[in-house]
């Protein structure tokens, strides 16, 4: 029987992870409306693929183009109806699988209400998930920190969490993926109820990682081999085999079919086998200079340049073109412009102290003949090849999406960067700056946000953000004492 003291901490714990949950769940809710518009243009394909997925007869799929508006900012003009394009993505099974929650009956704003609300909760989940891991296992702490500020350093990841685009979470996906595969791989316990555990959210993060995005799914199944080559345990070699096998199994039988049954994703793995793969039409790829003086090749040699270009200038686009172009008539617009530019010049800044921390913590490890950094030395070698080489195969710039599972992957292959906590603690903060000043802006620039019967004004918006970031923060707090 539960003592009654134990019973206490159960109830507190429960009440917390509840609490936490709930408040990560609206604040990525909530944040998924100031994202890009899904109507028309880019998004309104994953949007189309969610929505009318299925062969039921919905009113709110239509075959001709709808007005590239906002919905829920009440526009006179907002479209009842997206365009259905027929068309099937990488994503497709998880499409699929959102398109179960929506009735026959609904409209275009409450499908989108429910796709926006299950993602929120699912993304919460992998949060709350992870923040286990760190209190079950203490020593991946300071990995987890590094790959949080890596994760939400661009203002996209919050955005885009509860979107229709599945990139955001597919990438958080691997970020509990890869926290799991060490906590798996270094738990120096043998303990038949931590490995069923750990392989069974293992099993279930590798499904959704390979049925959301492509290069999640390739990135995540490179570190699924490479992460025991950087780890050096006291474990016996019997015992790491073992672990390894029991991983590779579990991952071949919960992403396997997924991808063998899948015809786009067989569709895209022969289409790199034989390097006729490519996501940007030629015409597009040839208005690089360099790309159409030297080829395919240029994409490569600019991949550093085109990754910040890119994704700098994308930032700011969760501001609608609408809102832009009425800032003229706003008061304090200057103010407006001045914060969306400071908030792409500060987005960059814990990247590079991130990445610099541990750069310099491989080459300490390294000059001082650690074991564990040769692993981790080849590691980092492979996926900085894998940086340069993949623009080239896929013919494509980089944009912070495509390129945050490959982020995550570099960091998660050496996970004890403990040294320079100050600098740890300066990108934690500009990380949580450049979030609230983005959702304070994006407030702004769009206005009264209207679901159902309720108004929200900016000012509202921007309290209840505040005020949720504060409930998350103050609960991840609480759950990780035990290991701060």
């Amino acid at each position: 029987m539960l003592s009654g003291s134990y019973q206490l901490s159960l109830i507190k714990r429960l009440s917390l992870t509840g609490t936490l949950f709930l408040a990560l769940t609206l604040l990525f809710f909530f944040s998924a409306f100031g994202f890009q518009n899904f109507t028309a243009d880019a998004h309104s394909y994953y949007a189309s693929e969610i929505l009318c997925s299925d062969s039921i007869d919905r009113s709110y799929c239509s075959p001709s183009p709808q007005a590239d508006i906002r919905l829920f900012r009440g526009s006179s003009d907002e479209p009842k109806q997206i365009q259905d394009y027929g068309a099937e993505y990488f994503s497709k099974p998880f499409a699929m699988l959102l398109n179960r929650l929506l009735d026959k009956d609904d409209t275009l704003r409450t499908a989108t209400v429910k796709i926006f609300f299950a993602k929120a909760g699912l993304s919460a989940l992998l949060i709350i998930y992870s923040l286990g891991l760190t209190r079950r296992f203490p020593w991946l702490k300071h990995l987890a920190i590094h790959l949080a500020i890596c994760f939400f350093c661009l203002p996209y990841s919050l955005f885009a969490l509860a979107g229709y685009y599945p990139a955001s979470i597919s990438s958080l996906g691997i970020f509990a993926g890869v926290l799991t595969l060490r906590a798996y791989f270094e738990n120096p316990k043998v303990s038949r109820g931590d490995d069923v555990y750990l392989l069974t959210a293992l099993s279930l993060l590798t499904l959704l990682i390979t049925t959301t995005r492509f290069e999640t799914s390739v990135m995540f199944s490179i570190m699924v081999f490479l992460v025991p080559i950087t780890i050096v345990s006291s474990q016996s070699l019997t015992l790491r085999r073992k672990r390894f096998a029991s991983v590779v199994v579990v991952c071949l039988l919960a992403g396997g079919p997924a991808l063998a049954l899948s015809p786009i994703a067989r569709g895209t793995l022969s289409q790199f086998a034989a390097g006729t793969a490519k996501i940007l039409p030629r015409d597009v790829a040839d208005r690089s200079v360099v790309v159409a003086k030297i080829g395919d090749v240029g994409f490569s040699v600019l991949a550093p340049v085109t990754l910040i270009d890119n994704s700098s200038r994308n930032i700011g686009e969760q501001f609608a073109n609408e809102a832009q172009e009425q800032l003229s008539t706003k008061t304090n617009s200057s103010l407006a412009l001045t914060i969306d530019y400071g908030i792409r010049f500060l987005a960059w800044t814990p990247l590079f102290i991130i990445f610099g921390i541990y750069g310099l913590t491989l080459w300490r490890n390294i000059r001082a003949k650690s074991q564990s950094s040769k692993g981790a030395a080849m590691v980092a070698l492979v996926f900085l090849f894998l940086f340069f080489f993949v623009p080239y195969v896929a013919r494509t710039p980089w944009f912070f999406w495509y390129v945050l599972p490959l982020f995550i992957c570099i960091l998660a292959s050496h996970g004890y960067n403990q040294r320079f906590p100050r600098l740890r603690r300066v990108a934690s903060g500009t990380v949580l700056l450049v979030n609230l000043a983005s959702l304070v802006t994006t407030n702004y620039l769009l206005g009264d946000l209207i679901i159902a019967n309720f108004v929200l004004s900016p000012l509202t918006q921007s309290l209840l953000a505040i005020s949720l970031i504060i409930v998350s923060l103050l609960g991840i707090h609480q759950l990780t004492q035990r290991v701060s």
